[in-house]
C-alpha cells in the first residue's frame, strides 16, 4: 500500500522499487551503444582510408585533415540512419508512456489539500534548497555525475587518439555497459546487507583505480577491458543509488516540515536538473579544453598536447571531482538507522 506521498511506507519494499527501472535504462543504453558503435566504426573506417590516401599523396609531420567530401558519404548515411532509429524509439517510448501510464491519486489527498493552506511554490522551493540532507545528497552526486560524464564523454576520443584502440571502441563500450547492467541487481543486494551509504562509497571507489590504471596503461587491450568492468560497477552506482536515497530525504523533510506536502516532484526534478546540468558542464569543459590545446575534428594525427589533454580529461580530472563528491557525501546525515526511525515516526501520519 502506498502513502499519500506516493511511496510505500515499508522501507524494505521501497528498496526494490528502483532496480527494475534502472535495469531497463541500462538495457536501453546497451542498445544505443550498439547503434553508436556501428556509426563510429563506419566513420573510423572511412577516415582511416582517407588518411592513408592522404599519406600516399604527401607526407607531413603536422596534423592534417582528412578529406570531408564524398569520402564520408557512408558515414553521413550511418548518422542519418541512427538518428532515424533513435527518433523512432523515442516516439514509441513517448506513446507507451502517454497511453499506458495512468496516475492514481489517493482519495484523501484532495480532501487533505482542501483542509490546509498550501504553501507557495517559492516557499516550497526555498525550504527544499535549505534542507541539509537534500543539499548534501544532490551536491555530492552532482560532482560524481560531473566526474563520470567528463570521463565517459571523452571515452571515444581517448580510445582513438590516446590509447590507439579506436577499432575496439564498440567492444570496450559494450563491456562497460554490460558490467553496469549486471551490477544494478548486485548493488541492490549489497545495499540491503551493508546499507546505502557504504554501498555508494564502495561503488564510487571502484571507478578511481580503473581510470587511473587505464590512464597509465592506455594501449593494453586486456587491461582496458578489465578496467571497463570496474568502471561499469561504478556507473551502476550513480544510476541506482541517488534515486533509491531520495525517498529517505523526502521522509526526513516531511517529518521536519509537516505543512509542506506533495513535494516529491520538486525533489526529483531538482536532482534531475542538477544531474543534467553537471552533464552539460562536463561537455562544455571538455570541448573548451580540447579547443584550447588545438584539437581538430577529422584530423588524421594530433600532437602531444591533445593526447595529454584527453588523458587528463579521462583520468585525473574525474578522479579529483569524484573525491570531492565523496567528501561531501561523507557528511550526508541520513543512514539506514535514521531511515527506520523516520519510518516509525511517519507511520501514524500515513493513510493506508
Amino acid at each position: 500500500m502506498l502513502s499519500p506521498t506516493g511511496f510505500t511506507p515499508d522501507f524494505a519494499v521501497r528498496l526494490w522499487c528502483f532496480p527494475p527501472g534502472m535495469s531497463v535504462e541500462m538495457t536501453a543504453l546497451l542498445l544505443v551503444s550498439v547503434i553508436q558503435g556501428k556509426v563510429v566504426s563506419v566513420f573510423n573506417a572511412e577516415k582511416q582510408e582517407a588518411c592513408e590516401h592522404l599519406d600516399q599523396v604527401h607526407q607531413t609531420p603536422h596534423s592534417s585533415s582528412a578529406p570531408q567530401t564524398a569520402s564520408l558519404h557512408e558515414t553521413q548515411k550511418a548518422f542519418l540512419t541512427s538518428a532515424g532509429i533513435t527518433g523512432g524509439l523515442f516516439l514509441l517510448s513517448s506513446l507507451v508512456l502517454f497511453f499506458g501510464v495512468r496516475e492514481q491519486r489517493h482519495g484523501s489527498v484532495q480532501h487533505d489539500a482542501d483542509e490546509r493552506t498550501r504553501p507557495s511554490y517559492l516557499s516550497s522551493l526555498k525550504m527544499l534548497v535549505c534542507h541539509v540532507p537534500y543539499q548534501r545528497l544532490v551536491l555530492s552526486f552532482v560532482f560524481s555525475v560531473l566526474a563520470f560524464q567528463m570521463s565517459l564523454g571523452n571515452f571515444a576520443l581517448f580510445c582513438s587518439h590516446a590509447a590507439g584502440l579506436g577499432a575496439h571502441f564498440q567492444l570496450l563500450l559494450l563491456v562497460l555497459l554490460i558490467s553496469a547492467s549486471v551490477a544494478v541487481p548486485l548493488w541492490q543486494f549489497v545495499l540491503l546487507k551493508i546499507g546505502k551509504k557504504s554501498t555508494v562509497f564502495i561503488g564510487l571507489s571502484l571507478f578511481i583505480p580503473a581510470v587511473i590504471t587505464v590512464g597509465c596503461v592506455p594501449s593494453s587491450l586486456p587491461v582496458f577491458l578489465t578496467m571497463c568492468i570496474l568502471m561499469g560497477l561504478g556507473v551502476a552506482t550513480v544510476f541506482l543509488l541517488p534515486w533509491s536515497m531520495l525517498p529517505d530525504v523526502i521522509d526526513d523533510f516531511a517529518l521536519r516540515h509537516p505543512s509542506f506536502k506533495d513535494l516529491e516532484p520538486l525533489f526529483f526534478s531538482g536532482y534531475a536538473f542538477c544531474s543534467k546540468l553537471a552533464g552539460g558542464l562536463a561537455v562544455g569543459l571538455s570541448t573548451m579544453t580540447l579547443q584550447v590545446v588545438g584539437y581538430k575534428a577529422g584530423a588524421c594525427n594530433h600532437g602531444d598536447e591533445v593526447v595529454t589533454a584527453l588523458v587528463v580529461l579521462f583520468s585525473p580530472a574525474p578522479v579529483t571531482l569524484l573525491l570531492i563528491g565523496m567528501g561531501i557525501f561523507h557528511t550526508y546525515p541520513v543512514n539506514e538507522r535514521k531511515g527506520l526511525e523516520l519510518k516509525q515516526q511517519n507511520r501514524p501520519k500515513r493513510v493506508l
